[in-house]
């Protein structure tokens, strides 16, 4: 009777639809891992999975097996590691993807609490403000921070951030400080948009009763974020970002905070994790982690 390991490459190769991913995810040859899953649908007299030169697609036999199969792999890796007296420890490698921006300034500071407790998990981070495909790079956790339009993937919320409006002191001096949005210059000076994207976050600032928006429509557009932070501390306009992307600049007297009594826009940050029934336990050790250090 073919053993887990064909098991397990059988559910990567369904959860990854490629062959080639799930080979590289597991660490195996491609040739192994088609072997593993021919071995697999041998035993079961079924056809788990459609092969043609172009993409790999799960049966309706494939589909139901997985759908039981794969929390009982699950399952029974953690047992395993129980029974090998590394109960109070948690392996493997968790695959993770995330802004840049937000890596650097909650995510790496905090990685050395996460792996004093946990030293066996392995940490393989991709690093981009754009969004990545999940499944042809075989990723694990996928922070995203504002509106979500993946519809494959479980999304967890993790907290949110307030948005807010920052002019570095040289542009305050020579053009004064804001009160009101209504205040702002416009079209802006420059304003952020997602990478491959022509729009940004809407700007919305609320007080009392009244709520002003603000469309980023700008003379300069940068979908990279260092960039934008940039030129803000360079005194080409205000800037507004998120609490955690101004925070050290804020601190550090570069950047100055103006409508202070004024409430920012608050944009979700989410970890989207692949479509499955169960999660393993290092997925949700690594998902733990992520709430405290968005918490932070």
């Amino acid at each position: 009777m073919s053993d887990l390991r064909d098991r397990r490459a059988f559910c990567r190769v369904a959860e990854l639809t490629s062959f080639a991913a799930a080979a590289r995810d597991l660490g195996l040859p491609t040739a192994t891992v088609s072997a593993a899953v021919k071995r697999l649908e041998d035993t079961l007299g079924v056809r788990l999975l459609e092969r043609t030169t172009r993409k790999v697609s799960v049966t309706e036999d494939g589909r139901a097996y997985y759908d039981q199969i794969a929390p009982l792999l699950d399952d029974i890796t953690d047992v395993e590691a129980r029974v090998h007296s590394r109960a109070a420890t948690v392996s493997g490698r968790v695959r993770i993807a995330a802004p840049r921006h937000l890596a650097s300034a909650l995510l790496v500071p905090n990685i050395a609490s996460l792996v004093r407790q946990h030293p066996e998990i392995e940490l393989d981070f991709t690093l981009a403000d754009a969004a990545v495909d999940m499944v042809g790079e075989a990723v694990d956790i996928a922070v995203r921070i504002g509106p979500l339009a993946d519809t494959s993937t479980s999304a967890i919320r993790l907290g949110a951030f307030e948005q807010v409006l920052c002019a570095a002191p040289p542009w305050i001096e020579a053009h004064g400080t804001i009160a009101r949005p209504d205040e702002i210059p416009y079209p802006l000076p420059m304003a952020y948009r997602f990478p491959g994207s022509a729009r940004g976050y809407p700007w919305a600032f609320t007080k009392d009763d009244e709520t002003i928006e603000i469309n980023p429509h700008a003379t300069i557009r940068f979908d990279d974020l260092d960039a934008y932070v940039e030129a803000g501390r360079a005194g080409l306009g205000p800037i507004c970002v998120l609490s955690f992307q101004a925070a050290s600049y804020l601190a550090g007297g570069d950047l100055i905070h103006m409508l202070t009594d004024w409430r920012g826009a608050t944009i979700d940050v989410h970890a989207l994790t692949p479509e499955r029934r169960h999660r393993s336990r290092r997925v949700e050790v690594v998902l733990d982690w992520l709430r405290l250090c968005v918490a932070v």
